[in-house]
């Protein structure tokens, strides 16, 4: 049985392939007409912006050098307010100084008058000439600076010679009470050069308007302060931004309009509407005649595509034309049923597809707020292709632009820290090859200048049926906050235990400092008894005068120990900080004596230059404290250097002694050397860098001051100064009197 082709119904009976084409290409001109039409219109808006831009960019320029040149003479008036003799009512002091001022101010006049507004002096009349009457917008703008003590700033006032002038009226105080007014009257021309200094293009206009509708200047030839402005401008006085509006001449122009805080002037810069709306109208018809241009082009060119192809089309046309006569027909049954039930299962599939990735979207974009709140991300490893996954919010904490380059293990080795790179790599890859969880922590590769950043990922494998990995997941964790807590609890720990220990030993040399005196005492009394034995012999032998001689070293040497134990008893002892009239060299020998028992067991040769001396009142245990830090430091400052050369200097300098200590060591970088006397500064591995800080505290606290300077020898020399005590005492007499 064979089934008889279904002649075409509807809208396929009229239209043939040739003519379907022709239409798709219509049809498809259209989106490139209405493309067009959007392009012209964009270049249209974007020539209509260049404009724009134009007008508020000269308008904002405008207002700008207007603000400027009116602040300078405010400033100038402000500054008069405060004249000694304007307080003093000393006018004729005055006028020397509005005088002065005045030179630096073109085209101005001052006044100064009464509570009432009348003129006590005017810069452009002489003392014995009689003051002119104050201008009534003078008068008003005066009796609102006296009742609300505020200064009246950029009014026009009409003169009596019937000229128009700037009026600044500014508020002379005394004792908090509005006792005079100071007056600035500028001519407009002022106003009038700064418009022609801005040179703006054929055509364009600009004009300065006060709040009353006034003008103040205008770029056109003529005389315009006072005049009246046009209604239309009126309405828009106070308005910012692209406005239209009407000149006195009814010319329409668009302008940019700006508000001076400083004056309360509208500053405009504009031009005539035609004119402005030229280039935007040509513009506007070359792109649209562009557009038809291209659209022409493009349906000529389609209308050729189609006939090109139609002519197979026909051919197979043709073909099936002749296997229409055949006695299967299988066209019309693939049509059929089966295929309106395959299209509504696709779209129904289809619908749930978009369910499915809007779902999945969603779900995603919650999974990201989430990791930057955290500061976290997740990725994921595949083991089969070697592909990795990163979330939005990984990209970030490794200091890259999402989708900016392609996720890899190469990828995430670079933004690792070179100095963690090794380190991390290998245990990543350790895992790895035994299909095992890692956790590991690096550095970010943030740049040099940067601030280091911690992170740590955790990494687990998933497993397929089989047991293989088939790949890991894990997530990254900003850490940097918990690696700065931790260290900043270690560094405490360190420096709480360094300064524990620094205690007990301070305690343990103040018991051995003590034992030791005792037997220091006993040796010392027995030496002096042994040479009293020997000078009870009348003849003494030469072998007696050299035991005498020897036991006199000896007993000279045990009282020397037991000085030097005396003074690190009082150097560790603990006491009430007292102030007391001391001789400068004997507290700074004491302390130097001290300090330099150890430097000649390390063959440092020590020399003194105390060449002046003088009374300070000063603690002594504190000042032999900072002479002691000072000089251990530049003993450990030589360890290794040849020659090692300690030498302690004192002078006076003016009203002060200067105390130094140089040394032949390596010397301090100047970068080291700004932070040097910080606390917790330190350049010594181990130490606490509270040693020149404390110094410094405690010589500030004298009235000195502490500074490093670099030795020209080599090294560096600290020195600090104390005030001596009799300049002290003038400074007291003198805060006394």
């Amino acid at each position: 049985m064979t089934a008889s082709p279904a002649a075409p119904r509807g809208f396929g009976r009229l239209i043939g392939i040739h003519g379907r084409l022709v239409l798709i290409a219509l049809v498809a001109a259209v989106p490139m007409l209405i493309l067009a039409l959007v392009i012209v219109a964009q270049l249209t808006d974007s020539k209509r912006q260049v404009k724009n831009e134009a007008l508020l960019y000269s308008g904002r320029l405008l207002l700008e050098g207007v603000d400027k040149e009116i602040s300078r003479y405010v400033y100038a008036a402000e500054t008069l307010t405060a004249s000694p003799a304007l307080l003093a009512d000393d006018l004729s002091g005055f006028r020397s100084e509005a005088a002065r001022t005045l030179a630096a101010l073109p085209f101005a006049k001052i006044q100064v008058a009464d509570r009432n507004g009348r003129v006590l002096l005017d810069s452009t009349t002489a003392d014995s000439d009689p003051q002119p009457l104050a201008d009534a917008d003078v008068l008003a703008a005066g009796q609102r600076v006296v009742a609300t003590a505020t200064p009246q700033i950029g009014y026009l006032a009409r003169t009596l010679d019937g000229e128009t002038v700037i009026g600044i009226t500014m508020p002379v105080r005394r004792d908090g009470i509005v006792v005079r007014q100071l007056i600035i009257e500028i001519e407009p021309r002022q106003i009038r050069a700064l418009l022609d200094a801005q040179h703006l293009p054929e055509g364009w206009e600009a004009a300065i308007a006060d709040s009353n509708g006034h003008l103040v200047a205008r770029s056109l030839p003529g005389e315009w302060a006072g005049r009246a402005i046009s209604p239309s401008w009126r309405g828009l006085l106070g308005r910012e931004g692209l406005q239209e509006f009407s000149t006195p001449e009814g010319v329409l122009k668009v302008s940019s309009a700006f508000r001076s805080q400083l004056t309360g002037w509208t500053i405009a810069v504009g031009q005539p509407k035609e004119i402005f709306e030229a280039p935007i109208l040509q513009t506007f018809q070359l792109a649209l005649a562009a557009g038809l241009i291209v659209i022409v082009i493009s349906c000529g060119l389609a209308a050729w595509i189609a006939r090109s192809v139609t002519s197979p089309i026909r051919s197979l046309a043709a073909s099936a034309t002749a296997l229409e006569c055949a006695e299967r027909i299988t066209m019309r049954r693939s049509g059929i049923p089966e295929f309106d039930r395959a299209f509504r299962a696709f779209d129904e599939a289809a619908r749930l597809v978009i369910a499915h990735q809007r779902a999945l979207h969603d779900s995603e974009e919650r999974i990201s707020v989430a990791q930057d709140a955290a500061h976290a991300g997740i990725w994921e490893w595949r083991m089969e292709d070697n592909r990795q996954i990163w979330t939005d919010p990984l990209f970030r904490l490794y200091g890259l632009r999402p989708k900016a380059r392609r996720p890899s293990f190469d990828t995430w080795i670079s933004v690792i820290d070179p100095a963690d790179r090794t380190r991390a790599v290998e245990a990543v890859e350790q895992a790895v090859a035994v299909g095992r969880e890692f956790e590991v922590q690096w550095r970010v590769n943030s740049g040099a200048d940067a601030e280091p950043r911690w992170l740590l990922s955790r990494g687990r494998p998933l497993r397929g049926p089989d047991g293989e990995v088939e790949r890991y997941v894990g997530i990254v964790i900003d850490i940097t906050e918990r690696k700065r807590m931790e260290e900043a609890v270690r560094e405490g720990e360190v420096r709480l235990l360094h300064a524990a220990r620094l205690s007990e030993i301070g305690r343990m040399a103040a018991a051995l400092a003590h034992e030791v005196n005792q037997p220091l005492a006993a040796v010392a009394n027995y030496m002096a008894g042994a040479r009293r034995m020997i000078d009870q012999d009348g003849e003494q032998s030469l072998l007696m005068r050299k035991v005498k001689d020897a036991v006199e070293k000896a007993n000279g040497q045990a009282l020397r120990a037991g000085e030097i134990i005396r003074r690190l008893r009082e150097f560790v002892g603990v006491g009430d900080s007292e102030r007391t009239i001391e001789d400068a060299r004997s507290v700074l020998q004491d302390a130097a004596l001290l300090a330099t028992i150890a430097a000649e067991h390390d063959g440092i040769t020590v020399r003194t230059a105390f060449a002046d001396s003088g009374e300070v009142l000063v603690d002594k245990i504190q000042i032999q404290q900072v002479v002691l830090n000072l000089v251990r430091n530049a003993i450990e400052a030589m360890a290794g250097a040849s020659p090692k050369q300690l030498t302690l200097g004192l002078q006076q300098q003016g009203g002060h002694l200067e105390f130094s200590v140089s040394d032949t060591g390596s010397g301090i970088a100047p970068d080291v050397r700004e932070r040097l006397f910080s606390p917790f500064s330190t350049t010594k591995p181990g130490g606490m860098g509270i040693g020149l800080s404390v110094c410094r505290e405690i010589v500030e606290a004298h009235g000195g001051k502490i500074w490093a300077d670099t030795n020209p020898a080599g090294g560096m020399v600290f020195s600090f100064t104390l005030p001596l005590l009799r300049e002290e005492l003038a400074m007291a007499e003198q805060g006394a009197a």
